[in-house]
């Protein structure tokens, strides 16, 4: 498990547990679902955790965690990066009777909240359809079909995505089209990946689609070596390092470079760096960023065995 300094070490080992177990209870079916609901309950007081739990509420797709998820959007005393998952998890779910909620939600003062009900708004509004090729359901409705790309249209998706004008609906395609690029070999582009480090460092009008920018990163860097895409990974550095960036940015940031196989000391010292840092609760935005390196940092020493 994670080494760090010695009075934390149960405290992140522990985190790494629970939050590996949850990821697996995603597909170990309906009978662990009150499992996962559970880590919400007033005892989990990690933030990173009480998140996730909320995302994999989602990805399960069970209505059952509708009463518990809507509680938790509601509730003015969670974190705002729960409530945003709370509320992204009732879209996905897609269960009718969350509308009401979502739309409450819709002129919030936090933009990411706003945000965030507005795409669930939208994709209880339109037809539902899946991504099968990652085993996501995302947050904004996709045909399919819609979203095909090849690496000659990465330059136009990237310009789209990135102008102030383009709808954040239309920008969440865009990335969604990048992430559907292959290369001769049918693998996830290097430039698309490459590109989709250039939106997060540039991207300047959302923090959600930022975050959903680095979540995507991770789903296509999975196992690519980090020497094919340094300045991607730069990016990623400097999304985590960003105090003034939202702590859902940084959170994603993190993960995605634990997803990065090969034996790169620099990524696993940037991210260890971070393990040792201690957690004071009182700041909560980072505690967040450093109970993700902790995460990123033993999953990269789980799938380092992988490198090219």
């Amino acid at each position: 498990m994670v080494v760090a300094v010695s009075n934390q070490v149960d405290y992140k080992a522990m985190l790494c547990q629970k939050y590996n177990a949850m990821f697996e209870d995603r597909t170990a079916g309906l009978d662990r679902l009150d499992y996962v609901m559970a880590v919400l309950g007033p005892e989990t007081k990690s933030i990173l955790l009480r998140h996730e739990a909320c995302y994999v509420l989602g990805q399960m797709k069970d209505k059952r965690a509708v009463p518990l998820l809507t509680r938790i959007l509601n509730d003015e005393n969670e974190h705002e990066i729960t409530r945003h998952e709370a509320a992204e998890a009732l879209g996905a779910i897609g269960d009718d009777g969350a509308m009401m909620c979502l739309c409450q939600y819709t002129s919030s003062e936090s933009v990411p909240l706003k945000e965030t009900c507005e795409l669930g708004v939208d994709r209880l509004q339109n037809t539902q359809v899946d991504s099968g090729d990652f085993n996501t359901i995302d947050p904004v409705a996709l045909e399919k079909g819609s979203v095909q790309a090849t690496e000659s249209d990465i330059e136009t998706l990237l310009v789209k995505l990135l102008d102030p004008v383009t709808p954040l609906t239309e920008k969440y395609k865009c990335l969604f089209g990048l992430r559907t690029i292959t290369d001769s070999d049918h693998k996830p582009s290097i430039k698309a990946i490459i590109a989709l480090g250039r939106a997060l460092r540039d991207e300047n009008t959302s923090a959600l689609l930022r975050h959903e920018i680095g979540f995507v990163i991770g789903q296509l860097a999975f196992g690519v070596c980090a020497s094919l895409i340094p300045t991607c990974i730069e990016s990623l550095k400097q999304s985590v390092c960003d105090s003034s960036e939202h702590c859902m940015v940084r959170h994603e940031a993190a993960i995605a470079l634990g997803s990065i196989a090969g034996k790169n000391e620099t990524i696993e010292e940037f991210l260890i760096k971070y393990t040792q840092l201690p957690i004071d609760e009182a700041n909560q935005d980072e505690a967040i960023v450093i109970e993700s390196c902790v995460v990123a940092s033993e999953s990269l020493r789980y799938w380092r065995n992988h490198s090219c």
